[in-house]
């Protein structure tokens, strides 16, 4: 029925929301779940202007529970968005990145962390160790403790 109005909807999509407003202004692609409660906000009225624009939610995406979607913002391949976060116009989320809260920011997992920790100790171990038998300020320092 929403496809009659005009929303652009790929194969597989399982749209659990009808807060849309302008149904010719809404893309989803393929394989893309968008959750009760989301709303895919094609306008905004600011200082007396209705400004509209497409959202677009490329193949792949997820869009969590009542979370919001602004106008001219666009979701690519694979992305996700977190239950109640705020995705604000103009932003583009890229392919496979998750993000999350009110204004939405960039989601960092676990695994991500760990994976830096073990970068930076590798960094360590790689770096060359000074030699402290070539150092010129160590053997006049080891001379002046002898006494003569």
């Amino acid at each position: 029925m929403l496809r009659l109005l005009g929303v652009k909807l790929g194969r597989n999509v399982l749209l659990m929301t009808t807060f849309m407003s302008e149904f010719d202004l809404t893309e989803v692609g393929d394989n893309s779940v968008i959750n009760p409660g989301v709303s895919l906000q094609t306008h905004l009225f600011e200082d007396r202007v209705m400004k509209m624009s497409y959202v677009r939610v490329g193949p792949g995406c997820t869009i969590g529970e009542r979370s919001v979607v602004l106008y001219d913002s666009e979701m690519k391949a694979d992305a996700r968005l977190g239950n109640l976060s705020l995705l604000m116009k103009g932003e583009v989320l890229a392919e496979g990145s998750e993000w999350e809260g009110s204004p939405a920011q960039p989601v960092l997992r676990v695994e991500a962390i760990l994976s830096l920790q073990a970068k930076s100790k590798e960094e360590l171990v790689i770096q060359p160790r000074q030699s402290l038998k070539h150092s010129g300020s160590l053997s006049r320092n080891a001379n002046l403790g002898k006494s003569v």
